[in-house]
């Protein structure tokens, strides 16, 4: 597998490949961005 840097949206936020545990900005948060398997965002809370 190749070391692949995370996509940025246009808003700044991060697309994952796979998952990926980012911080929420404003909240603090810490969320798992996902994709379904029809390559849609998904945000769950941890």
């Amino acid at each position: 597998m190749n070391n692949k840097k995370p996509d940025i949206d246009e808003k700044g936020n991060i697309i994952s490949f796979d998952h990926l545990l980012i911080r929420d900005k404003e909240t603090d948060e810490v969320i798992l961005n996902k994709r379904d398997n029809k390559g849609k965002k998904i945000c769950l809370t941890k």
